[in-house]
This record gives structure tokens, sequence and C-alpha cells, in this order.
């Protein structure tokens, strides 16, 4: 079973790599929302994370997760069949 990790320097997941699960606001039990994430680089811009998340009106795509809310998130490997 995968385990949980922090966004921290040691244990960011690799840029460009597998596509992963993430858990916001993991603090509060009210607040977890679940979401499939990747984290990414284009050229030689700064990596981020971007997740599958609600565009409102019941549309769904591509997301930033913003940095402020890496300390309220979990992350974990996905395991593939």
């Amino acid at each position: 079973m995968a385990q949980w990790h922090k966004f921290t320097k040691r244990t960011m997941p690799e840029v460009n790599g597998k596509t992963f699960l993430i858990c916001r606001g993991y603090k509060d039990p009210d607040d977890q929302i679940m979401c499939t994430a990747k984290r990414v680089q284009i050229l030689d811009e700064k990596p981020y994370i971007r997740y599958i998340g609600n565009h409102g009106q019941g549309e769904f795509g591509w997301r930033i997760l913003p940095e402020e809310e890496y300390k309220d998130t979990l992350w974990q490997e996905i395991d593939y069949p």
C-alpha cells in the first residue's frame, strides 16, 4: 500500500513523472478532497503541481495547486495494475 507524503524538498514527486493522488485539506476531515495530480515543468520555468479540479458549472480540468496549499496537502503514488 502506498504511503502519504507531505510536499517537502526531500519527498517532492518527480518532475514530469507519473501521475499521483493528492489529498487537499487533509487536516480537516470536512475539507478533504482527493484529486489526481502531476508535477510538471515547462522549459526553464519553476516546476509546479497541477491537478484535475472543478472549473465550475460541472466542468473539470487541469488546475494549478497554489504553493500556499502545499502545507495542507498530502500526496501518494498510485499503484498501477
